[in-house]
């Protein structure tokens, strides 16, 4: 079973923010909570120092103005 695929579907909104939070997650798995419905685990993902820098990218055109803001300030959606 593909495990960054069964969080979407599984797991509670507080395990997908524990993992968007944690320095250890993989990036595949912080590439697929990047499109996570949920604000806080978005954001989570673009805090989160282990984030690629495609996934960055990505967030800098998130929907939400914060979560874009972020992902600008740090600086990752140049590199």
């Amino acid at each position: 079973m593909n495990y960054s695929s069964y969080i979407f579907r599984h797991e509670a909104h507080s395990d997908r923010l524990a993992l968007a939070k944690n320095s250890g997650t993989s990036p595949d798995v912080l590439r697929q909570l990047s499109d996570d419905w949920s604000y806080w685990v978005r954001m989570a993902v673009a805090q989160n120092p282990s984030t690629p820098s495609d996934v960055m990218i990505k967030l800098s055109c998130d929907r939400e103005r914060e979560i874009r803001q972020h992902a600008h300030k740090l600086g990752f959606w140049w590199s």
